[in-house]
């Protein structure tokens, strides 16, 4: 029977590579030392010539997956995110956002961990936003009050940028809030 397994896993390995490949990442986290054996799988699909590249909003998924003869890594393969915080960031973005305001808009309400290490890992990288300042708005955002983060995420369609948008939200917070809500919206405008 062993034999019979290694034949049919050369032949889908030989006839099958991309789905082989795919499957050999999603099986690694089972492995001792997960992260060597991606590393080496990685490496044997840059022999075979299949790429292999980060997670992506535009490609989003929550674990490896193969799009258009390229593998993607998926959200739960970010240090610190497991597949329910995957499935939730998959969830959030129903389809990917345009910019970085409609990004940071929609995610507001996530968890600080999700977002940080999904911004390190480069998945909103494709917005073209240096990573220091999504970190530093994302950081900013935190500071909102959950009504005022509510507020945010429900009528962030309505208004053209972050300007307007923070001057409603400030219309909403309470009056001892309104100081902060403006710094942290002259934070993000800067």
């Amino acid at each position: 029977s062993y034999s019979h397994l290694t034949y049919l896993t050369a032949y889908c390995k030989a006839h099958h590579p991309i789905e082989f490949m795919t499957a050999s990442l999603r099986l690694s986290h089972d492995k001792l030392d997960p992260n060597e054996e991606i590393q080496k799988i990685v490496r044997e699909c840059a022999e075979l010539g299949i790429r292999v590249k980060p997670p992506t909003l535009l490609k989003p998924c929550v674990t490896f997956t193969e799009f258009d003869k390229t593998i993607y890594f998926g959200f739960s393969n970010i240090k610190g995110i497991g597949e329910a915080k995957a499935e939730e960031l998959v969830k959030c973005f129903d389809s990917p956002p345009q910019t970085w305001y409609e990004a940071l808009c929609q995610s507001c309400h996530l968890s600080k961990t999700l977002i940080v290490n999904s911004i390190k890992a480069g998945v909103f990288s494709y917005l073209k936003v240096p990573c220091r300042k999504m970190l530093d708005d994302y950081t900013n955002i935190q500071l909102l009050s959950g009504k005022e983060t509510e507020f945010l995420r429900e009528n962030w369609m309505v208004y053209s940028d972050f300007a307007t948008l923070f001057q409603a939200v400030k219309g909403e917070a309470q009056t001892k809030r309104k100081e902060k809500v403006q710094a942290i919206c002259d934070f993000i405008i800067k």
